[in-house]
């Protein structure tokens, strides 16, 4: 499973970081597997040289985290985790502007627009797409810059700046740009809820099913399965 490192070559990752994303993914760890193995992460890329390099693997550590604590339904300790990976990635922004950084913010408000309330939304949700807007413009080349754009397009109402189509396009462009299986999950994902809003259950179905495919014990997978009212392979 790969992930995008802007700030370095496409692809790049220490393996720490690239490890975590594979159990997260992976597995459905306890709260003490999990938090062993993000301290074991923390310790890992606290020893990279290049402090901009290290505040975003630092923030990717905290992003992962948060989605491990989501899928152990700690809603509180996802939120915290999200809000260290938003603050890190800034920091790493301000050090050093990359597509991967942008990225990282993008994602770290895009789960706290869905955890928090209208206020914080009608807040932040602007910050949330600008972030994936800008990972897109720093580098076009960045499958995850996509997702991130994808994922907020689909997510909010038109009035916030979501646009279907434009979700769909991005998704297009991260499928064509790699073969990361992490992407492809995720793009699966993402395509299967817009079919479902969309009416085409059929379409949806085959989209779980890829995604299925790659990450079966998946616990998005199956939270986004009930969602749209679509039964995962058995």
């Amino acid at each position: 499973m790969i992930l995008t490192i802007g700030a370095v070559s496409a692809l790049d990752v220490p393996e720490p970081i690239d490890a975590l994303t594979d159990f997260v993914m992976r597995e459905r760890p306890t709260a003490g597997e999990l938090s062993a193995r993000v301290e074991e992460t923390a310790a890992a890329v606290a020893r990279t040289s290049d402090e901009a390099d290290r505040i975003l693997y630092e923030a990717m550590t905290h992003f992962l985290a948060g989605f491990g604590e989501l899928g152990l339904g700690n809603r509180r300790n996802a939120d915290a985790s999200f809000v260290r990976a938003a603050r890190l990635a800034e920091r790493a922004i301000a050090l050093r502007e990359t597509s991967e950084a942008q990225r990282v913010r993008a994602d770290a408000y895009s789960q706290l627009l869905d955890l928090r309330g209208i206020t914080y939304r009608m807040a932040n949700a602007g910050t949330a797409r600008r972030a994936a807007m800008r990972a897109v413009e720093l580098d076009d080349a960045n499958p995850f810059a996509h997702i991130a754009a994808a994922a907020f397009l689909a997510s909010a109402p038109p009035i916030a700046g979501g646009s279907v189509a434009g979700a769909r396009d991005h998704l297009a462009r991260a499928s064509s740009q790699t073969d990361s299986t992490y992407a492809g999950f995720l793009v699966a994902v993402w395509e299967a809820r817009i079919a479902a809003d969309q009416g085409r259950p059929q379409e949806a179905a085959e989209a779980l099913a890829r995604a299925h495919a790659i990450f079966p014990a998946n616990w998005w997978l199956e939270a986004v399965s009930q969602e749209i009212g679509v039964g995962l392979p058995e």
